[in-house]
């Protein structure tokens, strides 16, 4: 189903449920209570989610008891695609208030999204015993029914929606649905009708429309009502591609590649719209551009086996006989009883002269087809693509593979450690992102402030250059030894790596328990060494980057165990400061040592529950070992403390 149109539905049940819990405070409730329920509901209403949860955050905090809290962190974590995350937040509602249908019929919504479909329905029924008369539970039902391919029972709690409310125009909608789903498309049409009767600006009921023409065969009806879908809403990209479609029916190759290419530009990620445009354009001669497209699926669905066979197929024809070689191995790899895949293997081998392996190939290919009965044309069927893509009528994506997180922007948070910033900025930041330490901040100069923090806040050449000026010929002495520590950070802050890691030197040669020396220098080395990494990755020359001219040298260092040394020595002087493990971890992370990383993230967050960036580079750390259930949490917590880049991940990640 159209995962917008059922969004704006269930925003839509959320919003009036607002209003209704609104009323429902206990009187008993202080005024500060009621104050901040209504913010994180004005907050909800102007899909402000991440303003909501701070002030839900806050209740829920004080007040642990307070379902409505819990009930709209839900809606904000539902909005932001975090179904785990509103799941617990309802299970928790429900646990304070057990007998308000509302927490169901929402909980039976999140479940549905969640493919927890048994679930869904005992919730949904739950909510029918305690409120019976509630179309959108009925419509919700319906919609679990549909899910499971149970039409006649779908059909019905439409129909008793339309009964309740017979100006839903998402009950008239969905009952339509339940009609197309079983083959009764004319009969359908009525509803389809209505429901653009009752909601005329809804660009997803005529793109709904359509695509029941469409399988009237009756294409003239399909494109007017998808030109119109695309004039109500420019972007629908879904809209775009149901026009490609009719136009691709129609022969119309340049008007469907049109729209595909709009479909791309409006959602880069949609694999299906790269695969087929990969396949018009090697239809159409260009080659070169369906290899570009084909690796664009491979990066987006590292397992889709029919990218493999086709982008071989194109290399085929590029007479790149091993390159070919290798898509059909991968393509057998993935489905070893591709006939196609073997057998056009062969034709590479006897081209490249392997006589024995061609034979091989032929003679595999042959002993599958005579077994299953199969042929190399039924191979690539649309039927058999659409299971290996996934791409419902929501435009769902297929899976990514956690190996290119770099690629899709997703980076985790970096090492903490000495920066500068205005003064006037401290009141900006979550008190996750930084700290102050008690024996550093009492400092300031030029009306800028030390602290420890992830971020890295840019200070004008000429301010960097004053302040260094400015510490340039301190002593070592008890009073200035905080500053000669800022002096190493404006040093890093401008490469001067070797020259801050001898600052830090200095403070320890005289002040050998210093901790904050030693996290600086450890922070830096790490810096230092990723820097150096990346350039001879490249293939460039490396220097270590000190005061004045750049010197080429060979005692730069290249392994972490400098850092890990500077690192136990500050848990030795202080077991309970929460960085360094953080900081540790991130080390281990760069070594590959995953497990033990997330056993010094676990150390960080055990000693700092509200660690958003722990629980955030933790959950990352979990997904990439595939342990999505541990990493959804722990990216959910993220996003419910103030970590908003956590929800791309939870949307991609954790609601299949």
């Amino acid at each position: 189903m159209n995962s917008c149109k059922k969004l704006n539905r269930i925003r839509h049940i959320a919003t009036i449920l607002l209003f209704y819990l609104a009323g429902s405070t206990s009187l008993s409730a202080q005024l500060n209570v009621t104050h901040w329920l209504n913010s994180g509901r004005d907050k909800l209403i102007d899909s402000d989610n991440m303003g909501a949860m701070e002030y839900l955050n806050t209740l829920i905090r004080f007040i642990p008891d307070l379902d409505e809290a819990y009930y709209l962190r839900a809606v904000s974590k539902y909005n932001l695609g975090d179904y785990r995350g509103a799941l617990e937040d309802l299970n928790k509602a429900i646990e304070i208030k057990p007998y308000f249908s509302y927490y169901y019929l929402y909980r039976g919504e999140v479940k549905n999204r969640l493919y927890d479909l048994y679930g869904a329905r005992e919730d949904f029924d739950k909510s029918i015993e305690l409120k019976a008369n509630n179309p959108d539970t009925y419509l919700g039902r319906g919609i679990n029914s549909l899910m499971q391919k149970k039409y006649e029972e779908a059909y019905n709690d439409f129909n008793m929606a339309v009964s309740l409310d017979k100006k839903n125009a998402h009950a008239y909608l969905y009952r339509a649905l339940a009609l197309q789903a079983m083959e009764k498309n004319k009969e359908a049409i009525p509803d389809f009708d209505r429901a653009i009767q009752l909601s005329p600006m809804t660009s997803d009921f005529y793109v709904r429309r359509g695509r029941n023409y469409m399988e009237l065969k009756d294409t003239s009806s399909a494109l007017s009502d998808f030109n119109y879908a695309i004039s109500i809403d420019s972007i629908n990209s879904f809209a775009y591609y149901n026009r490609f479609m009719v136009h691709l029916d129609r022969g119309d190759t340049l008007a469907a590649l049109n729209d595909l290419n709009m479909v791309i530009r409006l959602d880069p990620e949609n694999a299906l719209c790269y695969f087929q445009r990969a396949e018009i354009k090697s239809k159409k001669g260009d080659l070169a551009g369906a290899i570009d497209d084909y690796n664009t699926v491979v990066r987006i669905n590292p397992n889709n086996v029919f990218t493999y066979f086709n982008r071989g197929i194109v290399y085929f024809m590029l007479r790149k006989w091993r390159n070919a070689i290798d898509d059909y191995s991968k393509a057998i790899e993935l489905n070893p009883e591709f006939v196609a895949a073997y057998y056009n293997r062969s034709i590479a081998w006897r081209q490249l002269g392997d006589l024995k392996r061609a034979k091989q190939d032929f003679d595999k290919a042959l002993q599958i087809n005579n077994e299953k009965n199969n042929n190399r044309e039924s191979s690539l069927d649309s039927s058999q693509l659409a299971k290996i893509i996934t791409f419902k009528a929501d435009f769902d994506k297929g899976n990514v593979s956690v190996a290119q997180n770099l690629e899709m922007g997703i980076t985790a948070f970096a090492d903490f450690q000495f920066t500068y910033l205005p003064s006037d900025s401290v009141s900006n930041l979550k008190l996750s992102q930084s700290e102050m330490i008690p024996d550093l901040y009492g400092h300031q100069a030029e009306n800028k402030i030390l602290l420890i923090s992830y971020r890295q806040f840019a200070l004008s050449p000429d301010t960097l250059e004053k302040l260094l000026a400015r510490y340039d010929t301190l002593n070592l002495t008890d009073r200035t030894r905080p500053l000669i520590l800022a002096r190493a950070a404006l040093k890093a802050m401008r490469q001067n790596y070797s020259a801050a890691i001898a600052d830090c030197d200095l403070i320890i040669r005289y002040y050998p328990d210093y901790l904050w020396a030693y996290f600086m220098r450890g922070a830096i080395r790490f810096k230092l060494i990723n820097l150096i990494k990346t350039i001879k990755s490249q293939n460039l020359q490396y220097y270590y980057i000190g005061k004045g001219p750049q010197t080429k040298t060979t005692n730069a260092p290249e392994d972490y165990d400098e850092v890990i040394a500077d690192y136990q020595k500050c848990i030795a002087l202080n077991p309970k400061f929460v960085y360094t493990y953080f900081n540790l971890a991130n080390v281990e992370i760069e070594k590959a040592n995953f497990e033990k990383a997330i056993d010094l993230y676990s150390q960080a967050i055990e000693l700092n529950p509200k660690f958003a960036e722990a629980y955030f580079n933790r959950g990352l750390t979990y997904i990439y070992l595939q342990k999505n259930a541990e990493g959804c949490k722990d990216l959910s917590r993220a996003g419910e403390t103030g970590i908003a880049n956590a929800y791309p991940i939870i949307r991609k990640y954790c609601n299949n």
